[in-house]
Parts: structure tokens; sequence; C-alpha cells
């Protein structure tokens, strides 16, 4: 009986420290706005893309059906403490996006590829939606950083 409760102990101690661990000390979040074109395949057009150093928005230009856009976006933390990220996808796109690391731990510069596979059967027009990027600082993203 006396193991049970030492087990039981030893338990509840190790729950509490992986809490403690987890419990958000702070956390922020930015949105990207995202904005695509699909275009009929019949329209004859050149497209490119050229980003900005502080880029604010995702914009995937004009594409055509069955077609996939990939943007790399830089995250990084600045002169803030490590903390966890989660990115995710919002919008009437969200179905057609992917991000190639949707949470990971910030500790330096990060590069994460988002693509935007437009289905054969999209209908042309506009669609848009946004990337939430949320920092979750905790005691152990902190003092593993």
């Amino acid at each position: 009986m006396k193991k049970i409760y030492i087990f039981f102990i030893l338990f509840l101690i190790t729950l509490s420290a992986a809490l403690a661990w987890s419990i958000p000390l702070g956390s922020t979040e930015e949105v990207l706005p995202v904005t695509l074109n699909v275009t009929d395949t019949s329209s004859r057009q050149l497209g490119f893309s050229v980003s900005r150093e502080e880029q604010k928005e995702l914009d995937f230009g004009s594409t055509f059906p069955g077609t996939t856009v990939v943007k790399t976006v830089n995250i990084t933390r600045g002169s803030q403490p490590p903390a966890f990220v989660s990115i995710i996808p919002e919008g009437t796109i969200t179905p057609w996006t992917e991000v190639s690391d949707g949470d990971f731990l910030l500790n330096n510069l990060k590069q994460v590829k988002v693509s935007v596979k437009v289905p054969e059967d999209a209908k042309e027009g506009n669609y848009g939606g946004q990337i939430r990027i949320l920092y979750k600082k905790t005691l152990f993203s902190i003092l593993m950083g």
C-alpha cells in the first residue's frame, strides 16, 4: 500500500512539473493576409512575384487551376526569448494550403514554406484568407533557448 502512495505522489509531482513547463508565460500573434487570383488557362499571361524585405502579406499572384504556388516566410524572434510557434492557415484557401512546419520551437531564424495547390476544378476568381502566426512563451521554451 505504501508503494502505491509513493507512486501516486511521484506521478503528481511529474504531472505538476510538466504542466508548469507548458503554462504560457505570454503570447502574441501576427496575421498575414493571403491573396490568390485564379485565372482561366485560355488567358495568356506571364507572371512573377517580387518579395519585399519585411513582407506583411502573402500575395501568391495569379495562377491557373492545377498549379502549386510556394512562398517562403522568414520567422524571427528578434530580441524576444525563444517561443513555441504555430502557423495556422485560415480563410477560403485553407483547404488548398500546406505549411512545411506548422509547429516548432523558435530559437533563431526559421524559414517556413507555405504552398497553395489550386485544384483542377477551381473557378476563376480572387481567393483569400490569412496566415495566423502564434508565438507562445513558456518556461520550457525560454530554458531551451
